[in-house]
């Protein structure tokens, strides 16, 4: 065609000319009136805004599509468990989904996947200190979860614990005196080897480093080692109320004597081997104060 009438109902009329003259001559404009809504077409252009941005944007995407999609993984991976094992798909879609949900709000609330992210993203520095704190951290969290996890699977088979909606309150008073006794009992000794084991690496790593919280990380193993005695006395007393609390009161005081011999042990020594973890300090200062003199020279 060499030419051709434009028909529009003039909304856009300077923006649609250039485009259609640069191809085609334009001999007329004819406008039609067509009614409309205002309002629907502003809905419809705040729906299509909102809905591209929750769908490209990552920061709402991860909300809108992100979280549904791990609940919609979770179901199917219950619905195709429930093939195997019989279990109540719908009590247990309401305890993952809770757990999901959560999570989410309080990773989110308490910032956990932000310092997560900083974590995973900050470039590693690996030393010897590193390792071992890394290494005792881990495996004394370990040695701490394994006894909770061997004092309850004691407790629950013992006791015939079981969650049973409504609770027995009766019952449950008159069991959880034993439940607590026998759980500090069971779980007490890995409990206080892995606290041990934390901060010992922690004291280790200090004294690598030469940090004067050596001193102070040093005495709290002694502290969490003389624990074991007083939780053992508290679980006897609590399973068996019929004791008499002499043993009790006599580790509490011998533990007050550790805290006390320890702290004034440490004191004493940091104050003799000052000048070992003041040394790092001394040189980096020289070599700073070396340079100086370097520049002023130059």
């Amino acid at each position: 065609a060499d030419s051709l009438i434009l028909v529009t109902d003039g909304f856009s009329d300077e923006d649609i000319m250039p485009l259609v003259q640069s191809r085609v001559p334009v001999t007329s404009v004819r406008r039609v009136i067509v009614k409309h809504s205002e309002s629907i077409e502003e809905t419809a252009a705040l729906f299509s805004k909102y809905w591209k941005m929750l769908i490209e944007d990552p920061r709402y995407s991860r909300i809108a599509l992100g979280l549904p999609g791990v609940l919609l993984i979770s179901l199917g991976i219950l619905v195709l468990l429930q093939v195997f094992i019989s279990f109540d798909i719908y009590v247990w879609t309401a305890i993952v989904g809770l757990i999901i949900l959560g999570s989410y709000l309080l990773g989110k609330g308490y910032g956990i996947d932000r310092k997560i992210s900083a974590f995973l993203s900050r470039p590693y520095r690996y030393s010897i200190s590193d390792l071992v704190v890394g290494f005792s951290s881990t495996f004394g969290f370990i040695l701490v979860a394994i006894g909770f996890y061997q004092a309850w699977s004691f407790v629950s088979a013992s006791f015939g614990i079981s969650f049973r909606i409504p609770l027995n309150i009766d019952e449950f008073m008159k069991a959880f005196p034993l439940v607590v006794g026998w759980f500090i009992n069971k779980s007490m000794t890995l409990a206080v080897i892995g606290l041990c084991t934390i901060f010992l690496g922690r004291s280790v790593a200090y004294l690598l480093e030469r940090d004067p919280h050596f001193w102070r990380t040093a005495a709290l193993v002694a502290v969490f080692a003389w624990l074991w005695m007083i939780l053992n006395e508290i679980s006897q007393i609590i399973i068996n109320p019929a004791l008499p609390p002499d043993s009790l009161v006599l580790s509490i005081i011998t533990g007050i004597a550790v805290i006390v011999a320890s702290g004034l042990t440490t004191h004493i020594l940091s104050r003799k081997y000052r000048k070992f973890f003041e040394r790092e300090t001394v040189v980096e200062g020289e070599d700073e104060g070396g340079n100086g003199r370097d520049e002023e020279s130059s």
